[in-house]
């Protein structure tokens, strides 16, 4: 296996410099002529990534499925007549396993038989090629006609040039049955390296395929199941996604799995999840924000849109985490530069140990940050330290207050201060529970209870702390919420 592989990437780089001849990207075949041993690798690349003679053999998208299957009908109307026009044999072989068409197996018998008639003359070897392009493109190891495809070309591999005979054979792409598992374990075998760019060499033709985004979706599905310590994650991301950062086609695919990496504790306070949670946040915006649910792309095999939710709403589980993780951060640094008598310090430490029980035990659902300049000058800077410069929050009127509006359970808003105001409870469905995710500055008035109002609970943070056993019960009577540490360490002071 190793001696074969060796042999193969040294075609590979023998084909590369074929691809220099064939290709007329001249000021790419000199960069690599000129080039430096250090610089070959990105001369290489940079080469690949112009394009090949590749992408005029492939066809052309034309309009949509029912455009390329009028245009197939017409196709096997004339095969049928005896035509062998070789272009639309070309056509007819790439698309023959197209899942979006209603082709029959009578159509597909015609089109085979066609290409067994002349598949022994040179000038249809392209032919062959576009139905290994297409067996690649639309890959479905499920599919009878993906099945029948690889069966033909396994009897014919003989008529394909020696460069993807030499990759059908050693990555065993006919053994359709069996092909993602191979490929996905060869993805995770050979990181760092890009598999597909560095050890297969596919064509970035084939970028967009099925074959290569659903063997990518199972490696990642595999690596949930490898200890993150192993640093094998961050080194498919920089393979695979850094690069080029998140695109909406790869993160179709490869969101879901992805996100499920994150399960226990340790993993979600890892700088691996900090990362992803970046780069999601930097492709396609925060959920929270007024139109970001809708700016995702639609998820692999998620029809209803599901699957696309769930992963909305664990990124806000993220997000409500990381938020209130820096609020409590920055108001400890606003007090630890207020002096030791300072209103925040005097006050936020017995309002944090009761808040990060609910956020502990999962009940917090959403948060949002309202912030005076003061504060919001320590969030900034400790959001750039922790690499969490994505980061949002409102505004407050006044400096040197902040406040946290949150989602408790399904049904209960609390707004929580920092330094001086009553905290107080009411439905989300009220129509005084403050907006969330909103930029703009927010008044005083907006983020204080309501007066007289037998929906409100408006409790005062007392010396005595009272108001703890108060609060919770107020939570509870909204969201049948009892925490499990209700009477116990839950009112420890933290100093």
């Amino acid at each position: 296996m190793l001696i074969s592989r060796a042999r193969l990437r040294r075609n590979n780089q023998m084909l590369l410099t074929q691809l220099q001849k064939l290709t007329s990207f001249v000021s790419g075949e000199a960069k690599i002529l000129e080039a430096r041993p250090s610089k070959l690798d990105e001369a290489v690349m940079d080469l690949i990534e112009k394009g090949t003679i590749l992408d005029g053999e492939i066809p052309k998208p034309e309009g949509d499925s029912e455009a390329v299957e009028e245009k197939l009908q017409r196709i096997i109307s004339e095969l049928k007549s005896g035509s062998r026009e070789r272009e639309s044999l070309n056509f007819a072989a790439y698309y023959f396993t197209a899942p979006s068409l209603n082709l029959g197996w009578y159509s597909r018998r015609i089109i085979l038989s066609s290409i067994s008639t002349v598949i022994h003359q040179p000038r249809y070897r392209s032919t062959v090629r576009n139905l290994v392009y297409g067996y690649i493109q639309f890959f479905d190891s499920n599919s009878r006609a993906t099945s029948g495809i690889a069966s033909f070309l396994a009897q014919h591999k003989e008529k394909l040039n020696r460069r993807w005979r030499a990759r059908v054979s050693e990555f065993r792409m006919l053994e359709h049955s069996n092909l993602l598992n191979h490929i996905s374990g060869e993805v995770v075998q050979e990181l760092p390296l890009n598999f597909f760019d560095n050890v297969m060499c596919l064509p970035r033709s084939f970028d967009a395929s099925n074959l290569k985004l659903i063997s990518l979706r199972k490696s990642c599905e595999e690596l949930a199941g490898i200890a993150q310590a192993q640093g094998l994650h961050d080194q498919f991301l920089d393979a695979y996604i850094t690069r080029e950062g998140l695109q909406r086609n790869t993160a179709s695919y490869l969101l879901e799995p992805i996100i499920a990496w994150f399960k226990t504790s340790e993993q979600l306070d890892s700088a691996l999840k900090e990362r992803v949670q970046s780069l999601i946040l930097k492709a396609f915006g925060d959920p929270r924000m007024q139109g970001g649910t809708n700016s995702w792309p639609a998820l692999y095999q998620d029809e209803n849109g599901r699957r696309r939710r769930t992963c909305q709403d664990e990124l806000i589980r993220w997000l409500t985490k990381d938020t209130l993780s820096l609020f409590f951060k920055a108001i400890k640094k606003t007090a630890d530069t207020s002096g030791g008598d300072s209103a925040a310090l005097r006050h936020w430490p017995q309002r944090q140990a009761f808040w990060e029980r609910y956020l502990d035990q999962g009940y917090i659902g959403q948060a949002w940050v309202v912030l005076g300049s003061r504060v919001s000058q320590q969030l900034d800077s400790l959001s750039s330290e922790d690499g969490l410069e994505v980061i949002k929050y409102g505004q407050f009127a006044t400096d040197d207050n902040a406040a946290i509006i949150m989602r408790i359970g399904e049904s209960a808003t609390v707004v929580e201060w920092s330094h001086n105001g009553a905290v107080w409870v009411c439905p989300n469905s009220h129509n005084s529970a403050p907006k969330m995710f909103s930029t703009q500055i927010y008044e005083d008035k907006e983020l204080r209870s309501p007066k007289n109002d037998t929906q409100v609970s408006r409790i005062t943070h007392d010396v005595n702390h009272s108001w703890r056993p108060k609060l919770d019960t107020a939570i509870h009577d909204l969201t049948g919420i009892r925490l499990k540490d209700r009477h116990h360490a839950a009112f420890t002071t933290r100093r």
